[in-house]
């Protein structure tokens, strides 16, 4: 049978497709044969495959998703189930952020002594398991506060994503010279633990996405004072007015080390912020 008039000026042979798209035929031949791509014509007589400028578009997506790191069950169950694909793809972006922030420490403590990081991005929202407790602002303290909410958080039995106390609001600072400094003081600090949960839970809150910004550096905890000020500095010269609600996090030296003596650890400040009005 002839491939019909109406198809002719829309449709492309594989081999077209195939250096359109930068790939082999074979390749394009194995996408059919996994179910993450359907011929918009195929020649009942000769066999021959035709592919619309959707299949193109098609091709480029399961292509990115590969590059991102999704197997083929799953691209294939976003194709089949479209409503799976955004808790899919929000999954996967936590996954390279959590990566992200792991060079990141990496980066800054391989780097020069008191080499400083600041980028501004956005904060994301989620659901948190939530405690507060006036404690002396310490890195001692704030590692074993952590372990604290780390333990209460398991004995109530709620699904984690992740077991960790990954962010600390200062919920007392202000725009003082002793803004976040491990001062020894007593302040009153919120630790926020991710779950995964949907329902309402006590001591579960919800947390809309921000703006924020984030200084890494290998430093002594003790000069947190004169990097908390520059980030706050940073962010106001950058047209955002920070809201007072700083986040300590991703301290792996005060979750995992003793803490005697680390004059050269990695330190994450975070601090959130809106525009000028």
């Amino acid at each position: 049978m002839a491939l019909p008039l109406s198809f002719k000026n829309k449709l492309f042979p594989v081999n077209y497709i195939a250096t359109a798209c930068n790939i082999s035929r074979s390749t394009i031949l194995r996408l059919e044969e996994e179910g993450l791509l359907v011929p918009s014509y195929i020649d009942e007589e000769s066999g021959y495959r035709y592919y619309s400028s959707d299949n193109i578009a098609q091709i480029a997506g399961v292509l990115r998703l590969q590059n991102l790191g999704f197997s083929k069950k799953e691209i294939l169950e976003m194709h089949t189930h479209p409503e799976t694909a955004a808790d899919k793809l929000e999954a996967m972006k936590t996954k390279y952020e959590i990566l992200f922030r792991e060079l990141e420490d990496i980066s800054a403590n391989t780097a020069k002594s008191e080499s400083i990081i600041i980028r501004k991005h956005t904060l994301n929202g989620g659901t948190f398991y939530t405690k507060v407790k006036k404690i002396a602002f310490t890195p001692e303290n704030l590692r074993n506060y952590a372990l604290e909410i780390i333990n209460d958080f398991i004995s109530s039995k709620l699904t984690g994503d992740n077991i960790e106390a990954s962010r600390f609001y200062i919920d007392d600072v202000d725009t003082s010279s002793t803004i976040g400094q491990f001062d020894g003081k007593e302040h009153l600090v919120r630790a926020l633990v991710p779950v995964s949960i949907r329902k309402e839970v006590p001591g579960v809150v919800h947390v809309e996405s921000s703006i924020g910004f984030t200084l890494v550096c290998k430093c002594n905890y003790h000069k947190s004072q004169a990097l908390f000020q520059k980030l706050w500095d940073e962010a106001k010269a950058s047209g955002y007015s920070p809201d007072g609600i700083i986040a300590v996090t991703g301290f792996p030296d005060i979750y995992n080390s003793t803490l005697e003596e680390n004059n050269e650890s990695t330190l994450r400040l975070m601090l959130r912020a809106h525009p000028h009005q």
